[in-house]
């Protein structure tokens, strides 16, 4: 195998493994999101090397205010448990954002 094939399939493997984690705390935050009746869609990508969930308002913004918190508290531990979510799914850390 060739080093550009190599490199082409490790690239392919860290993609699915970001996508995967992207999912994992994708469907993590909709229950949440259910249990605290917030409306509010998902959207998954992966920026820089890392998985990258939004939670996009689907109704007046200052519904999901209350998931930022004081001074993003509350968006900081959602943030922390979401990669917890992750590291009990996958086995692995998660650099989520």
């Amino acid at each position: 195998m060739t080093d550009t094939t190599s490199t082409a399939t490790e690239d392919t493997d860290v993609l699915s493994r970001l996508e995967q984690e992207g999912e994992i705390a994708a469907d993590y935050l909709e229950g949440l999101l259910d249990i605290a009746d917030l409306d509010g869609d998902i959207d998954m990508d992966v920026e820089a090397d890392r998985a990258a969930v939004s939670i996009i308002s689907e109704g007046p913004a200052r519904d999901l205010q209350k998931l930022v918190g004081r001074d993003g508290e509350v968006l900081e531990a959602l943030q922390e448990l979401t990669r917890l979510a992750v590291l009990r799914e996958t086995g692995e850390r998660s650099r989520l954002m």
